[in-house]
């Protein structure tokens, strides 16, 4: 990847990184603060509906031709599964389910492997080199989705006695 590519990448994902949080702090929490717990998850979970996006890197001319194939595949696998675990798990937590804590650390474990895996199979430019038109998931998509990653266990952490007492 060029270096100024690298350069634009860099910029455009810490600019919007830093958007989503002004918008959280500003208006998401005041907003979540006196919900009980339970309906926080809910919300913060919303957005990981869209992580179906991933299995997109299989289309023809969506990434470039050189697009690293085993990035592909690990998004392709893990995005759909984060995305029936964000599913399934907001449907366990409206419903008061006793599997709505497991299903949200399930969740967050799956995020977890699948950051790991993506930058362990091809280094960390591997899954940002050669994205042609899927540049904006990887520089407006991702950065959302991390900053709700990290309230999602946030909640869970210091909620977790609140939501495995009510289950």
């Amino acid at each position: 990847m060029p270096t100024t590519d690298l350069a634009v990448f860099c910029f455009q994902f810490v600019a919007c990184t830093m958007a989503v949080l002004c918008l959280v702090r500003w208006y998401l929490l005041p907003a979540l603060a006196p919900l009980p717990p339970r309906k926080q998850l809910e919300f913060l979970l919303l957005p990981f509906l869209i992580r179906f996006l991933g299995s997109s890197t299989l289309v023809s001319g969506v990434v470039g031709p050189d697009y690293s194939t085993a990035c592909a595949q690990v998004a392709t696998v893990l995005d759909p599964l984060s995305f029936a675990l964000a599913l399934t798990s907001l449907f366990a937590l409206r419903a008061g389910s006793r599997w709505s804590l497991p299903l949200v650390v399930a969740f967050l474990a799956e995020a977890l492997v699948f950051s790991v895996l993506l930058l362990w199979v091809d280094g960390p430019t591997g899954p940002i080199a050669e994205l042609h038109a899927h540049w904006y998931v990887a520089t407006v998509v991702v950065p959302i989705l991390i900053v709700f990653q990290v309230l999602v266990l946030l909640t869970t952490a210091r909620h977790w006695r609140v939501l495995w007492a009510a289950a």
